[in-house]
């Protein structure tokens, strides 16, 4: 018979997705509908460095001046944005003397192939819901995640799945409806994807490096030791400088991690829990009811 821990761990595992529903193994990053921002290159360690180390603030650059009505009829919804790499500015040659690099990718400007119009559609939608979202179940969900793996379900699948590898916490502000868009670090917790960890463990036999301390953070070192440890993996590849603006739910993932033994200082102190041997194992005693069941309850209260 399982002892409590085994059934524990059992228990905790529903609690997590690990379904391609789930964002956090597969983002729809060819969607047109999907409430995300794809920002077009740009360097992971350079917006890590500014928006994290630095804690700078950054705005977003459309990719192309504006969608015609033609253009726009060919999609599925006029709200639509029309995507693609011809949106995007082009390249320039001028470099950054500090760091050799064009300027492009050392400024606080987000690059998208929005149009402005679409841009500003799709900011306004995040903002609003990131807001409600805040408001009625008091957590943030919104996320810029640094560097995606490309991975397959199965050796033959012809299906890539995007799964972010680093996801920072972020929010939405403007001064007034007529100024732009700002994005800012939370300062909460940079996190790691427990779903895609453990859905690669179960299902592939693979473990994730570990997700490094905050202050000794060096995303490039991490994007390496993941691609190592990908390396055996048909068709898997790390791509370290996609990066994606959207919700990703961590709502159940901060239980998971909360009922592993192995967080607490004593492991035995949540295994021996009345309530969780109750739960898991043993059963609650019978109690008898505090009123009979023909009782009038508003005359009790």
């Amino acid at each position: 018979m399982p002892n409590t821990e085994e059934l524990l761990n059992s228990s905790r595992k529903e609690l997590l997705d690990l379904s391609t529903r789930n964002r956090l193994l597969s983002i729809p990053v060819d969607s047109k509908s999907a409430r995300i921002i794809q920002v077009r290159d740009e360097l992971s360690e350079q917006v890590f460095r500014l928006l994290v180390s630095e804690i700078k603030l950054f705005s977003f650059l459309p990719g192309r001046a504006s969608v015609t009505k033609e253009e726009a009829s060919e999609t599925e919804n006029e709200d639509i944005d029309i995507f693609g790499e011809l949106g995007l500015p082009q390249p320039d040659d001028e470099l950054d003397s500090s760091t050799g690099l064009a300027k492009r990718h050392v400024d606080c400007r987000l690059q998208t192939a929005f149009s402005p119009e679409g841009l500003q559609r799709r900011l306004l939608d995040l903002y609003h819901d990131s807001r409600a979202m805040i408001e009625e179940q008091g957590v943030n969900i919104l996320y810029l995640a640094l560097g995606h793996l490309k991975w397959f379900e199965a050796e033959h699948a012809d299906t890539p799945r995007y799964a972010p590898l680093i996801l920072v916490p972020v929010e939405l502000s403007r001064k007034s409806a007529s100024e732009k868009f700002i994005l800012n670090w939370t300062e909460d917790d940079i996190e790691e994807n427990l779903s895609l960890g453990n859905k690669l463990k179960q299902d592939f036999d693979i473990e994730l490096p570990p997700f490094p301390d905050e202050e000794d953070f060096n995303i490039t070192e991490y994007f390496e030791a993941v691609e190592a440890t990908i390396s055996g993996a048909k068709g898997w590849e790390v791509l370290p400088d996609e990066i994606t603006l959207g919700f990703f739910s961590f709502a159940k993932f901060l239980m998971f991690r909360d009922l592993d033994p192995k967080n607490w200082p004593d492991p035995s102190h949540l295994l021996n829990q009345p309530f969780v041997t109750g739960l898991l194992q043993d059963g609650f005693p019978q109690s008898d009811s505090l009123f009979s069941d023909d009782s009038y309850l508003d005359d009790l209260i």
